[in-house]
């Protein structure tokens, strides 16, 4: 499985990758990075095939903390899927990598953990 930073990702994301949310529904209503995304709960995963027919998609997975995308991930893997990478530490690593790098105030990453709290999904 790969793995890549919150960096390595917002490199790939610049460059067309998809973002796939891998998330419950309310978790992503909730909070999400908006752009080339595609919400598909980890629970139906195996539906990939349908939303993303081309294997050599790049695709960068997510979740809160990066279990639920480890799981995508080694599915998407084992499908076929040739450029799967799984962010990690999921959105809470990446929203501190916002916050680190001034790409995020301290505001709006103080709302976005809020968010995540409410709505910690399974790990």
């Amino acid at each position: 499985m790969q793995t890549i930073t919150p960096k390595q990702a917002e490199e790939k994301l610049q460059n067309g990758a998809l973002l796939l949310d891998v998330r419950t529904p309310a978790e992503f209503n909730a909070f999400h990075i908006n752009g080339n995304v595609k919400l598909l709960p980890h629970t139906e995963i195996q539906r990939v095939v349908e939303l993303i027919p081309n294997k050599t998609t790049v695709i960068v997975t997510t979740c809160r903390s990066g279990m639920r995308a480890a799981y995508a991930t080694e599915v998407l893997t084992e499908l076929g899927y040739q450029n799967v990478f799984n962010l990690e530490g999921g959105l809470i690593n990446f929203n501190k990598y916002l916050l680190s790098s001034n790409k995020s105030s301290l505001e709006e990453y103080i709302e976005r953990a809020k968010i995540l709290e409410k709505h910690p999904g399974e790990y």
